[in-house]
């Protein structure tokens, strides 16, 4: 149906979606149905074994991006909450990499944990050989202050990683759903959260089917579940009218001292 309607990409998402039995069926199927791009989020745990990675690339996958929080087994490991999977990951790459398939991303969810890193992690993305990376700041209710860092702690290291673009020419490094910009006046083209990214996102949008298997939304749709609030000294700031506001949730639990308006 979805693809009766236009949409001309699909996204495969939700929990660890290499898990279901159907999985390299549901691949072919989006293939078949003349989906143009299809895109895997994963672990990225089962690459480890080289006749799926051949399975996956065979039934027609466009690009992987497989999630790398840590640039050490130890600290992967730790937030994966799976021993081993740091080792399996690398391996799934290089499997991929030998049957020549080289559309890889990876993302980074930045938490309390992992947040002091970022730099080593994208050093470790690059030895990769990986060109598009994101960095997703947690936004979870659950724990919120157990997981997510304050922006003023975490900006430095964020710029840092954003920063490798400028040693690695052509690679594209970017940060998703940063709590408010006003730490990265120098970075906006690197930095969603800006009016015309949310613009530009509504517009790709249009062509675009998540095939999420727990629960289906669009991408838009997702991004606007994160409220976002203006606080008075906003107006004081020269890029308010490109900011799409400071999520509510981090107001309610860290305030605002630390937003600092561009002047």
């Amino acid at each position: 149906m979805a693809r009766k309607k236009g949409a001309i990409n699909a996204f495969f998402t939700g929990g660890e979606v290499t898990l279901r039995p159907d999985f390299l069926y549901l691949l072919k199927f989006a293939k078949d149905a003349g989906y143009q791009r299809i895109s895997l989020t994963t672990n990225g745990r089962l690459f480890y074994y080289e006749d799926f990675a051949k399975k996956v690339v065979r039934a027609g996958i466009s690009d992987i991006i497989f999630t790398i929080n840590g640039h050490t087994a130890q600290l992967h490991d730790y937030l994966s909450q799976a021993p081993g999977s740091f080792m399996q990951i690398n391996k799934g790459i290089l499997n991929l990499r030998n049957i020549g398939f080289n559309n890889i991303r990876t993302n980074t969810v930045i938490v309390k944990d992992n947040y002091k890193y970022l730099l080593k992690i994208g050093e470790f993305i690059t030895q990769l050989r990986i060109k598009t990376a994101f960095l997703i700041y947690v936004s979870s209710p659950d724990d919120f202050k157990a997981l997510t860092p304050m922006i003023s702690q975490a900006a430095r290291h964020i710029c840092a990683f954003l920063n490798l673009t400028q040693t690695y020419k052509g690679n594209k490094y970017m940060v998703l759903n940063v709590p408010c910009l006003c730490y990265f006046e120098h970075y906006l083209s690197q930095i969603s959260g800006t009016n015309e990214e949310n613009n530009q996102l509504s517009e790709n949008s249009k062509g675009f089917i998540d095939m999420n298997t727990d629960k289906q939304y669009r991408m838009i749709e997702s991004k606007k579940k994160i409220n976002r609030v203006k606080v008075p000294k906003c107006a004081e700031c020269r890029i308010n009218d490109r900011c799409s506001g400071i999520w509510e949730m981090y107001v309610r639990y860290y305030g605002d001292k630390e937003i600092r308006p561009v002047v």
